[in-house]
């Protein structure tokens, strides 16, 4: 480990983009590093006041290839030989980085490290696939400290404020099996605060209310077991180097409101994750930092909350501790460098 610390120290990790910008998971993971002493490179100027203070500032081409480490920033993109081998990339000195939605089907071929979010245990992919989380960013954590969200004297309501998106396909379920049975116990606040994401508005309004709806994603089957789509080269070229272990998956459930959620100390509703194989480096614990809906039994759900009495305050507390103190810029950061260890 201190050796690994030691070329970090002198050489720094580059941080490699295709795009004009960075993702929100390369990002705090940068901010994380570069809070820790580690110097960060970049391949271009980029900042974004939204998720933090850090900014990345570009270096030019030798400095990058002499980097001790180059993560590859694959925003909203498929695998490009070309982009990753401009820089001399070698699987031992380079990782790759996604937190797009193509991350539940972007293959990744030969021996890179693939840092991706929405990893599912029941849809094994080909490649080197590591668990990774949205997470927390530093401006988030500097709203919770300007806010100082109480667990007590919230509105009893839970706040539900999706839009459509037409991609979806777990959340209107729900609007059809879950929130009924939601709405005939607690109140139901689907207004939209603020005029975008991460504003303080926004954040103040979680923290005044008891819970936050925080699950979201899409369905999946494998379509190989279908003869007409198997016969379609472009999806059998994806297709063929995944293993699915349950006839229907849920891909794409990580969600910036599951972490605002557990942040501002919100009683957090979030699919079971063990149950429906959901991944992270470090995993939440069902009734002691968010509530587990079960699609088997979404009324039991809601009796479940109903039940918790004393014990709520315990799970929005504990859930916002264990968010801080795993998903910080900070905790990623160290959590990546034990990886690196490894």
């Amino acid at each position: 480990m201190s050796q690994i610390i030691e070329d970090l120290s002198r050489n720094g990790i580059a941080f490699i983009s295709g795009k004009d910008r960075y993702s929100y998971m390369a990002h705090c993971l940068a901010d994380g590093l570069s809070q820790i002493g580690v110097p960060v490179l970049a391949n271009r100027n980029f900042a974004d006041s939204k998720v933090c203070d850090f900014q990345f500032t570009a270096n030019e081409l030798p400095e990058l290839q002499r980097s001790a480490l180059k993560i590859v920033d694959l925003w909203g993109e498929h695998f490009n030989q070309q982009q990753i081998f401009r820089y001399d990339a070698d699987p031992k000195d380079t990782w790759l980085l996604s937190n797009a939605d193509e991350a539940t089907t972007q293959v990744i071929g030969g021996e890179f490290n693939f840092i991706c979010a929405h990893e599912n245990r029941f849809m094994q992919i080909e490649g080197n696939r590591i668990p990774w989380a949205f997470g927390l960013s530093s401006r988030m954590i500097e709203h919770v400290e300007t806010l100082n969200p109480q667990f007590e004297n919230r509105k009893q309501s839970f706040v539900c404020n999706f839009r459509p998106s037409l991609n979806q396909s777990l959340r209107e379920s729900l609007d059809l099996s879950f929130l009924p049975h939601l709405e005939k116990a607690y109140p139901v606040d689907r207004s939209i605060v603020g005029a975008s994401r991460w504003n303080l508005d926004y954040y103040r309004h979680l923290s005044e209310n008891l819970g936050c709806l925080a699950y979201g994603g899409v369905f999946m089957q494998d379509p190989m077991l279908n003869e007409h789509l198997r016969n379609i080269p472009e999806l059998n070229a994806v297709f063929s180097h995944f293993a699915f272990s349950r006839s229907t998956v849920v891909t794409r459930w990580d969600s910036w409101r599951f972490w605002e959620s557990l942040l501002m100390g919100c009683l957090t509703l979030q699919l079971n994750f063990e149950k429906y194989g959901f991944l992270l480096p470090e995993m939440p614990a069902e009734g002691e930092h968010y509530i587990g809906i079960d699609l088997e039994d979404t009324q039991g759900t809601v009796e479940r909350i109903q039940a918790l009495g004393d014990r709520c305050r315990d799970i929005m507390q504990t859930g916002q501790n264990w968010a801080l103190k795993n998903y910080s810029p900070r905790a990623t950061a160290q959590r990546f460098l034990r990886l690196l260890a490894q």
